[in-house]
């Protein structure tokens, strides 16, 4: 896939209890995969993973970070204010 100077990417990012779904769009869904979740160490591992995946798809595609207009993160909990999660109990996470 060539990096088109013109098009901005988004990356979306399903985060469940088995595994993590991701979508690489760009005005339609080019690209999907997903990754076993890590639930070790208290979930420690999920954002440091998602980050590498994002990471690797944007090598893969050639798309530079700048062209990624953004990244949505789906959880199972509640978000507050300031991006807090205060608990996703099949995730491990409490405070993240």
């Amino acid at each position: 896939m060539q990096n088109n100077p013109i098009k901005k990417w988004v990356i979306g990012v399903d985060v469940g209890g088995t595994e993590i779904k991701f979508g690489l769009f760009d005005n339609k869904l080019t690209e999907k995969w997903s990754i076993p979740t890590n639930r070790s160490d208290s979930g420690s591992h999920i954002l440091p993973e998602i980050a590498g995946e994002v990471h690797r798809c944007c090598l893969r595609n050639g798309i530079s970070p700048e062209k990624l207009r953004g990244i949505g993160i789906g959880v199972p909990g509640p978000v507050h204010d300031g991006g807090e999660v205060r608990s996703c109990v099949n995730l491990g996470w409490e405070n993240v």
